[in-house]
């Protein structure tokens, strides 16, 4: 099991090349534990081999979880394992694991000087447009997410998650320096720019603290201060492509939907991977008026538009039985002009520009009477003055 053949395979990538059941897998490995950092003559380590000949899901992530460094292992050509799963189209599960084991392969380059995404470009498979819609995803520290499961977490998520409110603010407020003389606010809110993996939400997709924090309602102060020290997680999207507001919409969080639009009105016409609105997301979740009534005035049009499925916001009110049912229905019913912003009439411009006319004329002609007064006044000094030297 340890002996290598002509091209420098071992026996586990015999096997890995052959799309073996997981059992013969663990078996071989069992047998010869150093055979996952191995070798082969194109400088292939097994998870390369089982990559490139499409193994299981379940293959390739035993080998990821024994022998997770093999991700960052490029062979002879330049190639990591993700190159390679790429090239396959293997399932995307596959390519967030090996994502997730070496973040920075998203961008590395092989011998041919292409990325991991140029691969998949080039492909036919069924899941291209899925692996690409993954890969969207540029930022290492969205892939480099730890696993609230099995790492350690920041404070500040956890905080987040128990609703510690004014503690958050506090936290991210106090300004002073660690036994080491580094900066602990500097150090803090760098955690609002950490993505964590929390497997109770979804295994798939890390989230923000912004995005935990719209899900559990948190306040108006709690969610500007998150969003004044990382402004551009208003426009994060976690799982299902879903921004902050469609998760404060679905939470019924009136107060944060009202600050998240003021922030950014384009949100209100984000769709997620489904083609749901946000004003979508509030009306499944059986919002109240106020929350519709915000949503329609940032985008009129909205309550007429359907998903991926053709269903409006009305038609999910309407199949609901939340209460309060029809006066959000009446809300959504009104024509989309009704939310748009009211212009003043011409008809009013124009009497207003008669007045101004008309008062710039008054004031012409009394600057005319005024100057002439205080020429006859002059003229008048000037006869007495002449008067008095006679």
């Amino acid at each position: 099991l340890s002996s290598k053949e002509k091209y420098g395979m071992l026996p586990l990538h015999t096997a890995c090349h052959l799309k073996p059941p997981l059992e013969v897998l663990q078996y071989l490995y069992n047998a010869n534990q150093d055979a996952l950092s191995s070798k082969e003559k194109y400088g292939m380590l097994p998870l390369h081999v089982a990559c490139q000949n499409g193994a299981s899901v379940e293959v390739i992530l035993f080998l990821l979880r024994e022998h997770k460094e093999a991700a960052s292992v490029a062979d002879n050509h330049g190639l990591l394992p993700l190159h390679l799963a790429c090239t396959e189209g293997l399932p995307v599960a596959v390519i967030v694991e090996l994502l997730r084991a070496y973040p920075h392969g998203l961008n590395a380059y092989d011998e041919r000087r292409r990325k991991p995404r140029d691969y998949v470009k080039d492909s036919y498979h069924p899941n291209s447009r899925a692996i690409l819609k993954v890969l969207e995803q540029t930022d290492p520290l969205y892939w480099g997410a730890p696993n609230i499961k099995t790492d350690a977490i920041p404070a500040l998520y956890t905080m987040i998650q128990k609703k510690e409110w004014e503690r958050i603010v506090v936290y991210l407020n106090e300004s002073s320096q660690d036994s080491y003389g580094d900066d602990i606010q500097a150090s803090r809110h760098n955690e609002t720019k950490i993505w964590v993996f929390d497997e109770s939400y979804d295994a798939m997709v890390p989230r923000l603290p912004i995005h935990v924090a719209c899900f559990n309602r948190a306040p108006r102060n709690v969610l500007s201060k998150l969003l004044d020290i990382n402004p551009e997680s208003i426009t994060a999207k976690e799982r299902h492509d879903q921004i902050p507001l469609h998760i404060a919409c679905s939470s019924g969080s009136v107060d944060a939907a009202s600050m998240l639009l003021q922030r950014y009105p384009e949100g209100a016409k984000c769709k997620d991977s489904y083609g749901l609105l946000p004003i979508h997301d509030a009306c499944s979740a059986g919002t109240n008026v106020r929350m519709v009534e915000i949503l329609l005035k940032a985008y009129p049009a909205s309550g007429n538009i359907g998903d991926t499925r053709g269903n409006t916001p009305i038609s999910f009110v309407e199949a609901s039985f939340h209460p309060g049912r029809k006066e959000v229905l009446e809300v959504l019913k009104k024509d989309p002009s009704f939310w748009m912003p009211k212009e003043i009439p011409k008809e009013e411009d124009d009497d207003a520009e008669e007045e101004t006319s008309e008062k710039s004329d008054e004031d012409e002609a009394e600057g005319e009477t005024s100057e002439k007064s205080d020429e006859d006044k002059a003229e008048g000094e000037t006869s007495e003055k002449s008067d008095e030297d006679e």
